[in-house]
């Protein structure tokens, strides 16, 4: 293949992308990149608050909790990267914008305001001083 030839299949390429991504397609591959920045901050958040000091202790004897939220925190990963893989197939497919704006929907509610509860009820966990768990459990 010579230099021209090349220079035509990205001329082409190119003129297929700018076609097929309008604005609102640029729109659903940003917040694709949103979801998949959001996993990662999920895993975050759960193994700070699995790694908080309360959990190591014998006094409270909370291992089992341990566990409970690192299956929580996998479980919820795993749900995200299928709604993450769920999207990237929309996006990569020639589909009509109907389908990734339903697609949108059901992800705002099925995924986004069940991730965001949830994030905040561990992210508030986490504010929470060690001294204080001790306290409580000792005045009960």
């Amino acid at each position: 293949m010579n230099k021209e030839a090349i220079q035509k299949r990205l001329e082409l390429a190119s003129t297929i992308r700018d076609k097929h991504y309008t604005p609102f397609r640029w729109f659903f591959f940003f917040m694709l990149m949103f979801l998949f920045g959001c996993i990662w901050a999920l895993i975050i958040t759960g193994a700070k608050f699995v790694g908080l000091d309360v959990f190591d202790g014998d006094e409270f004897n909370l291992s089992w909790l341990r566990r409970d939220v690192m299956i929580g925190v996998i479980f919820f990963t795993l749900v995200l990267l299928f709604i993450f893989g769920a999207g990237a197939y929309l996006s990569a497919r020639k589909h009509k914008n109907l389908p990734i704006c339903c697609y949108m929907i059901i992800v705002f509610f099925v995924g986004f305001i069940p991730m965001l509860g949830q994030g905040g009820a561990i992210m508030s966990l986490t504010l929470i001083d060690t001294t204080e768990f001790h306290e409580e459990c000792n005045a009960s």
